[in-house]
């Protein structure tokens, strides 16, 4: 990890003397460090220090205007939420030294450190799923206002189902790694779900889906509780927050809530949506966000988290024909085994929409 400089430091004006400076080993993108200042009246202070991934984040000015832009939407609204530090000079991040030569593009961003809470890598129970869930659809029902055209995309196409689909021929056609033979199976599968994937794409078109303020990313460590009462506080990570659909938030939201398997479970048995937590899941988010729902969106809702686990099983797939060249994998058919994991997740859900929908 490429620490912030003394110099990045200086460049916030933090308040105080720095007493230490320790690695947040969380996430897979942007790295991470909190540091610690005393001011002259004995206080102590803590704050987070990001250093954004350019090769992802490759318009860094237009990612930064977005949080900018969301979280004073959701302070003027009343909702707490992240608190970014300027720089002294009244920027909102300051380029690393290392992408001055334009060798590696990165910059340093800095938030107050949110105090007194806590983050679930799971739920531990039905209880947890509901709340989260609300806080979410809370989340997103506080950006219904915010007119989608003033944010821009951070990660072009992201939320582009269809285009997974050409990304996934194009693979094919190249096989680069020489690995299409392997991944018959997978590749008949994915591609025979294509009319599934149009149909939703089509209903988006037709504004019966409409374009909305999302969060692109609603995983349950980006929710923090309360350390004593484990009441939501607020949401985090608002790198991904682009205009899109809302079956994109409440869809993942059930696959990484309700889905008690780790993503890239081996043993496809074990691959399925839990029930309980689903309903939990779809209650607290409803609460808050139902009214809002179009009539499609409302129908295609119990679709959504199929949705989110082809999509993302076609991208493991294209990853594992090209080579690994995207995600970080542990072994050579790690991508390979995270595609088969999300894929059987989807052919489960695809199977259980009649429950889904009582």
């Amino acid at each position: 990890m490429t620490q912030p400089t003394p110099a990045i430091l200086a460049s916030f004006g933090l308040n105080g003397l720095l007493r230490s400076l320790q690695p947040l080993k969380r996430g897979h993108i942007n790295e991470t460090y909190i540091s610690t200042w005393v001011t002259e009246q004995g206080e102590s202070k803590r704050y987070v220090h990001q250093r954004i991934n350019g090769n992802i984040f490759k318009d860094i000015p237009l990612l930064m205007k977005n949080i900018q832009t969301i979280t004073a939407h959701l302070s003027a609204a009343g909702q707490r939420t992240l608190q970014l530090i300027p720089t002294q000079t009244g920027e909102l991040f300051v380029a690393d030294e290392i992408s001055a030569g334009g060798n590696d593009l990165s910059a340093w961003r800095t938030y107050e450190f949110v105090e007194g809470t806590i983050a679930l890598d799971v739920a531990r129970s039905p209880n947890d799923a509901e709340r989260i869930a609300a806080a979410f659809g809370r989340f997103d029902r506080m950006l219904a206002s915010l007119d989608p055209t003033t944010i821009g995309s951070p990660i072009p196409r992201f939320q582009d189902s269809l285009w997974r689909f050409t990304q996934l021929a194009q693979a094919i056609e190249l096989n680069s790694a020489a690995r299409v033979k392997s991944a018959q199976a997978e590749i008949r599968y994915a591609q025979s779900q294509l009319s599934f994937v149009e149909e939703i794409a089509a209903a988006q078109r037709s504004g019966e889906v409409k374009l909305r303020v999302t969060h692109a990313d609603p995983k349950i460590n980006n929710c923090l509780l309360d350390q004593k009462t484990e009441e939501v506080v607020c949401i985090v990570d608002l790198d991904t927050c682009m205009p899109g659909s809302i079956l994109w938030d409440f869809g993942d939201l059930a696959r990484n809530t309700a889905v008690l398997c780790a993503e890239d479970e081996p043993d496809l048995s074990k691959v399925s949506l839990d029930l309980v937590m689903y309903a939990s899941v779809l209650r607290g988010f409803m609460r808050e966000f139902g009214d809002l729902l179009t009539v499609t969106e409302r129908q295609l809702l119990p679709s959504s988290t199929a949705l989110l686990a082809l999509t993302l099983g076609i991208r493991f797939l294209t990853d594992y024909l090209n080579g690994d060249k995207y995600f970080k994998i542990n072994h050579a058919n790690h991508n390979l085994q995270r595609a088969r994991t999300q894929l059987q997740l989807a052919r489960s859900i695809f199977g259980l929409r009649s429950d889904l929908t009582k």
